[in-house]
């Protein structure tokens, strides 16, 4: 079974960045990114099979961006 989560950039601050994500442009869900602490809260949930897969995936893309340093990008996708 393939996996697929694609995010898109919404808003970011020096403090959070926001993300909204899923499995298609047509159902995604929202989350938030505390750049400090890195934690990761879910604010909007899409509808997923089964649930929790997306929001999973969204955190583990945007941990290696955080730890990488690099800047936030406006599109961003988690594949496995």
């Amino acid at each position: 079974m393939a996996l697929f989560t694609m995010l898109l950039k919404v808003e970011e601050d020096e403090a959070r960045v926001r993300y909204r994500f899923g499995p298609t442009e047509d159902n995604l869900g929202l989350l938030e990114l505390d750049k400090e602490s890195g934690e990761v809260t879910q604010l909007q949930s899409p509808d997923s099979d089964p649930p929790g897969v997306d929001f999973s995936n969204a955190r583990k893309r945007l941990a290696k961006i955080l730890n990488s340093g690099s800047a936030f990008p406006d599109r961003t996708s988690y594949a496995a």
